[in-house]
């Protein structure tokens, strides 16, 4: 894709989330404090919304900001990533992210981060809910960290690491060109990071695939707020993405029960493939093959 394909493809991206969670161009306006007019043009491709912009645009529509880079384009190792196959979002103010990780299926993606000359993240502070963190390959890359006195500056072979929702903001001030490769870690959309409840589900799952290699496919029952029960089948490879942090969808009021009695969030998740069925009918769990 050239700059202008994957600029549309993060338009439809914004415009249909938003479409999705049933808000007007106004309301989400308001939400990231932009002008009507602003957002309208970036959901036709028009404009490139800033590094700011785009966090805030996921915080006020509850995805995280990697959300933004699920355009998928095909591998010919599914583990591997190609410098032709990856995902790239080109923002206003210079800055360009490449997502590296092959999926962002994992307790983490790795991003490249190329920044012009001049470039900054925008005038305003941004707070993403994932852990943040970066090293220099070159150039300089400058950070303001709410809290800190003083702005800092990063050379080559310099890293960071901020907690999850730090407010800063960054930029290169120099007449160089950095490329900062960072690591970012998934975090709920709380104060407290998922990792500790998603890794806990992700080894039940993996335990229960283990004990049980013949089974083909799992029932999820999901039960909301008034005690319907929802469920659907899945293929059982699913199951262990899922657990893993990948956007299979669910009903917002919904929390995941795991077969040791733990609770689980659903948080971004919604049925990504079809409405919930309701009333589902319990199953053992052997007659789900």
């Amino acid at each position: 894709m050239d700059k202008q394909e994957e600029l549309d493809a993060l338009a439809i991206l914004i415009h249909d989330l938003r479409k999705y969670k049933k808000l007007t161009l106004a309301q989400l306006a308001q939400k990231i404090e932009r002008s009507v007019g602003f957002l309208s043009q970036v959901e036709r491709g028009l404009s490139r919304p800033t590094v700011a912009d785009l966090t805030a645009i996921s915080h006020a529509l509850d995805v995280p900001t990697t959300y933004f880079y699920s355009l998928s384009k095909p591998k010919a190792v599914a583990w591997v990533t190609r410098p032709n196959e990856r995902r790239t979002v080109y923002y206003a103010n210079g800055i360009t992210d490449i997502l590296v990780s092959p999926s962002m299926q994992g307790a983490f993606s790795i991003l490249d981060s190329l920044l012009e000359p001049g470039a900054n993240s925008g005038e305003q502070t941004m707070s993403d809910r994932a852990e943040q963190a970066g090293y220099v390959l070159e150039g300089h890359l400058t950070l303001w960290v709410e809290g800190e006195a003083d702005a800092v500056t990063l050379g080559p072979g310099d890293s960071f690491h901020l907690a999850s929702f730090a407010h800063c903001r960054y930029g290169n001030l120099t007449d160089l060109r950095p490329a900062c490769c960072g690591s970012t870690t998934k975090a709920h959309q709380g104060a407290s990071p998922v990792k500790s409840h998603s890794s806990t589900l992700l080894a039940e799952v993996r335990t229960f695939r283990q004990n049980h290699p013949d089974v083909r496919y799992v029932d999820l029952i999901a039960l909301d707020i008034p005690g319907r029960f929802y469920g659907k089948r899945y293929p059982v490879e699913m199951l262990e993405k899922v657990a893993a942090g990948s956007p299979l969808k669910l009903p917002q009021n919904a929390v995941l029960l795991g077969a040791q009695g733990g609770l689980f969030k659903i948080g971004d998740y919604c049925f990504h493939d079809a409405t919930p069925t309701p009333t589902a009918a319990w199953c053992p769990a052997r007659s789900s093959r």
